[in-house]
């Protein structure tokens, strides 16, 4: 191995001594080498800056910190992640810290079940801008001296009076709560932990939601994130009247689901916890009416059965209205149509738009819908992406309509 290659494989010590990477460590993300952009970055902040503008997310409202990576797809910097910009853990040996799927599917979950139960408020990735004091009153301040501007947490609820119709949709740009202008804040904030953002999330940002007057503030553990052997957990903190969070003691430990705490949330008027799941947790909220807990799962699969137990009905009462006319097998197909159409909508108002559900139900109105369509339903709130090669067939997907032999 020739010097050049020795030297891209090892990196200085604390202590001043050389040792060699880590076999997966990338030599560009070492503690050294970021040590040595961050120090040429303080010495060239204008030429640093001028990079900057180049990125086609650059955003002139925000703090750029020296601290982070930004590069045309990734960057280090958790609060400028999202919109096509991959965000990239590393640890100090210059490591990727591998995605964590519990994560993104716990706050999907979540996401989708606050505004079922709160209406269409909560949001996930949104920008939560703060007042220039609240940022030197904390030293929200880059490396560089200059004021944060905003954090994006995982999940916020807008206040009441931002809500939207079931089956809109904020832009991304105006995906934001701007505090420092006097939009009131959010009522809710949730941070999911990783790695790496343990000490912020119990750290500062504890501090700056309660400066800013969030009402809750929840803490997820997916299990193993705030030290190897910590269990799945959610922690509750409501704001008091000297504007600090005080943490919420549960309602009560579940026996049916291995003794997970339960907590009475203000903000969702609801008792809600977070419990371990064969692989990602899962967030679930009391139903008092019903005298059980339910989640997306659950309430998937009671509409699947009450939507099943419809179609058959329906389609009984048509098939024997119909009679000599087109016969009960056809009677049938109009009705598993209508309770497909109807579930399609109501399953998927979120995450379809509205003209794509139209030519959908049109098409299974025209040609019958799937013998496993629930199933089919469920699949494209997982994977909207998908939703031609799962709900329509193959042969109508350029949009013409064709008839099956």
């Amino acid at each position: 191995m020739d010097a050049v290659a020795i030297r891209e494989r090892t990196q200085a010590a604390p202590d001043g001594r050389t040792e060699a990477l880590h076999p997966d460590a990338n030599p560009y993300m070492t503690r050294a080498a970021r040590a040595a952009r961050i120090a040429w970055r303080l010495e060239h902040l204008e030429e640093w800056h001028c990079g900057l503008e180049t990125l086609f997310y650059y955003d002139p409202e925000y703090a750029y910190d020296v601290v982070h990576e930004y590069e045309d797809d990734w960057t280090t910097d958790p609060d400028h992640s999202g919109n096509g910009i991959e965000f990239c853990e590393y640890d100090e040996d210059g490591v990727l810290e591998p995605i964590d799927d519990r994560r993104t599917m716990l706050e999907g979950d979540m996401l989708f079940l606050l505004r079922r139960v709160l209406g269409n408020r909560a949001e996930s990735q949104g920008r939560l801008y703060y007042p220039g004091d609240v940022a030197e009153d904390l030293e929200l301040l880059t490396r560089g001296g200059n004021r944060g501007s905003y954090v994006k947490p995982d999940l916020m609820v807008f206040p009441p009076a931002y809500v939207l119709p079931a089956d809109a949709h904020r832009n991304r740009s105006d995906c934001a709560l701007r505090v420092h202008e006097g939009v009131p804040p959010p009522e809710l904030v949730v941070e999911i932990l990783s790695v790496s953002s343990v000490a912020r999330d119990y750290g500062v940002k504890r501090q700056l939601y309660a400066a800013l007057g969030v009402r809750e503030y929840w803490i997820c553990d997916v299990g193993g994130i705030r030290h190897p052997d910590s269990p799945v957990s959610l922690q509750v903190y409501r704001l008091t009247g000297d504007q600090i969070f005080a943490e919420v003691a549960p309602a009560w430990m579940d026996a049916s689901q291995d003794d997970a705490p339960t907590f009475w949330s203000e903000v969702c008027n609801r008792h809600v916890h977070v419990v371990p799941d064969d692989y990602a947790p899962r967030f679930q909220w009391y139903d008092e009416d019903q005298g059980r807990w339910r989640d997306n799962e659950t309430d998937a699969q009671d509409e699947k059965d009450r939507l099943q137990q419809v179609s058959e009905a329906r389609g009984e009462a048509r098939g024997e209205a119909r009679g000599m006319v087109i016969g009960r097998e056809q009677g049938l197909v109009e009705g598993r149509a209508a309770v497909a159409v109807a579930a399609l909508h109501s399953l998927l108002s979120d995450c379809l738009h509205a003209n794509h559900r139209e030519r959908i139900a049109e098409y299974w109105r025209r040609e019958g819908s799937p013998e496993d369509v629930m199933d089919r339903i469920l699949a494209v709130r997982q994977t909207p992406d998908e939703w031609r090669a799962l709900l329509l067939d193959a042969s109508d997907n350029d949009g013409s309509p064709r008839r099956n032999p």
